[in-house]
Formats: C-alpha cells, structure tokens, sequence
C-alpha cells in the first residue's frame, strides 16, 4: 500500500506555527467514564473505543492519549479515514516510533512526541494524509529517511533541540509547507530532503550544517530566497534544480564544491557570486543548455571571487555556466562577468 507520499534546536516548518487544540476544536477523549486523559495501553482499546465514537472532522479531532510501546506498523490505522481524526498525545514511558509505525494513519491530524522519544524510524508517518502538526520532543536525534514522506496536508513541525541528522527525502512531497527552519543543531541535510515542496517559500539553514544533500531542495518552485551559511561545505548534486522562483542566492564561504545541475533551472536567478573557497563547479551547476526542453536561465551577472582551473569547470556541452563564460573566467579570471538578457557572449567588467 505505501507505493499508493535539520532542523534542529527548534525547527519551524511552517504555515502555520504550532497547533493550538483550542483554536482548532481539539475534543476530549471520552471512552465510556474515563474521560479527559485517559490513557489507552492497546491498538484494540483505542480500536474499539474510537469505533464508538461519532464522526468529527480534521477540525474537530479527539484528543487521544497512547502509552502502547511497541509502535510498530498498524494497517488498521486507515479504517476510519475521512470518518473519524485525532491529535495523539504519546506517553512519555514510550522510548521509539518503529519504521511504519502510523504509515497511512488517515485519522490523524497532529501528534505530539515526548522528550522520552529517542528515535524516529523511516516511514514513521509517510502517507498520513491529514497530518498538519507534528512536535518532536528534544530526546529525538535523528529523523530518519522518508519518515514524513507524502504528507500532503502537513503545514507545522516542531522538532527538539538534540536533531543533528535528517535523512534522505525525510519531508518529501509535504506540498503544503510554506516556511523552513534548520536550527544549527542540524549538521547535515539529507538527500531529496524537501523535494517538491512546492509551496516552500522560505528556508533558513542554520549554522552548524556542513552538507546539503542531492536534491534536497528538488523542485522547490515558490522557493525565492536563499542564503547558505559559513558553515556549508558542499552543495549537492541537484540540490536546488528547477527552484524556478529563486531570485536571489547567497553562498557561503566555506563552500568548496557545487556539485552537478545543482542550480540547474533556476530560470528568475539574475546574479550569483561564486566565493573564493569555491574550487570545483559540476556540469550544469548554473547551466540549462544541455537539458531537455532546457529553461533559458536568467544569469546575467556572475562574480568570481577565487581561482577555479580548467580541471574542476567542465567544458563543452556541460559547461557549468550558459554561454562562453567558462572559457572568458579562464582568461580573465577573478572579477565580475556580464552579458545581455538570453545573450551567449559575457564580458569581464
């Protein structure tokens, strides 16, 4: 069924930051007498009383309370969707969410993991369809690859202060979130990390990530500004391919490598400033020519602030750069290069 979709300190995925039960009609559990807080210990409680209960909405979701340890994979999750949504509130005697925990969990609209949590596993929540608000506690170090994948619906997430690592395609097609925080905690981004997030505005890379993965920011077609810090060593293989709203670009100093196609198709970047630590541009890194059906890129102002040699700039039909600027930067080297809107011949200002 799941082939039928760094954050870290606090990261703020955001539409909207954080979820408040009161503002969004969040309902007691009541289970027969139990009432407000009561804590179900088995998927056959929880099961059974849910299947007791009224319909609600995604608006209007049961607050529900789990003390179940072993969260492993629970097909029955996807029974009462469109019928029946809760916020879950785990217990904090629960220590690990296992891979596919609540995959295809369509009743769920926001959870809450405890401090207690120290593992997040993949797929953890991929194709929970009403998902909105996540909040992960500060015991949780490493999220996981695809542990959020297919999220469409996914607007808020707050993760904990001990997140280092976010693993490969880990937000992937949350199409829904509109703003990124990685905390400096966060000390690499994963690959395909927020792939076609399309509706990503704004992304902030804290200070202590070193590498951004191959198409971590795939796709990402509302994304307009971009800085990346000091800290960031290497960008990766088409990291920001096909960003087509970015207009303005800040790379650190510390970068040393921008690797193959990684800016390819940014169509609205006018102007880039490659910085002096940078020793090695892939194919394509600022380049369409050689795409199919290529986006004529709007470059038409490039800075070099360092000394790149012929070894580490491709040639030919994978020139890094759109025209004859390789072979003008080689002539000329450190300084700023122009041409004419769509032209292929730059001059050395």
């Amino acid at each position: 069924m799941k082939n039928v979709f760094k954050l870290v300190g606090i990261i703020a995925l955001v539409a909207v930051i954080g979820f408040s039960m009161v503002a969004c009609g969040v309902r007691d559990v009541d289970s027969g007498g139990g009432g407000s807080g009561t804590t179900f210990t088995s998927m056959n409680a929880f099961n059974e009383w849910l299947s007791k209960q009224p319909k609600n909405t995604p608006d209007t979701p049961y607050i529900v309370k789990l003390n179940i340890k072993d969260l492993g994979y629970h097909g029955s999750w996807s029974i009462y969707n469109s019928e029946k949504y809760v916020y879950i509130d785990l217990s904090s005697t629960i220590t690990s969410i296992r891979k596919e925990a609540f995959e295809l969990c369509g009743l769920l609209v926001g959870i809450t993991i405890p401090d207690s949590v120290t593992s997040l596993e993949s797929e953890a929540f991929s194709y929970c369809s009403n998902l909105t608000s996540v909040i992960i506690g500060n015991g949780v170090t490493s999220i996981r690859e695809k542990t959020f994948e297919h999220c469409p619906s996914l607007t808020s997430v707050t993760i904990g202060n001990s997140v280092t690592n976010i693993g490969d395609m880990a937000f992937s097609v949350c199409i829904s979130l509109a703003s990124v925080i990685i905390p400096d905690s966060v000390t690499s981004i994963g690959g395909g990390v927020f792939s076609n997030c399309k509706n990503l505005t704004s992304v902030t890379i804290g200070n202590g990530v070193t590498s951004i993965g191959g198409s971590a920011f795939y796709g990402c077609t509302s994304l307009a500004n971009l800085t990346i810090p000091n800290s960031v060593t290497s960008i990766g293989r088409v990291a920001f391919y096909g960003c087509t709203s970015l207009a303005n670009l800040t790379i650190g100093n510390s970068v040393t490598s921008i690797e193959e196609s990684a800016f390819k198709g940014c169509s609205s970047l006018t102007s880039v400033t490659i910085p002096s630590s940078v020793t090695s541009l892939g194919s394509n890194a600022f380049n369409d020519s050689g795409a199919p059906n290529p986006i004529r890129i709007g470059l038409i102002s490039v800075t070099f602030e360092g000394t790149i040699t012929s070894a580490n700039l491709p040639d030919g039909f994978n020139d890094p750069f759109p025209g004859d600027l390789r072979a003008k930067y080689l002539a000329g080297g450190i300084g700023t290069y122009t041409r004419s809107n769509g032209g292929s011949t730059w001059t050395k200002q």
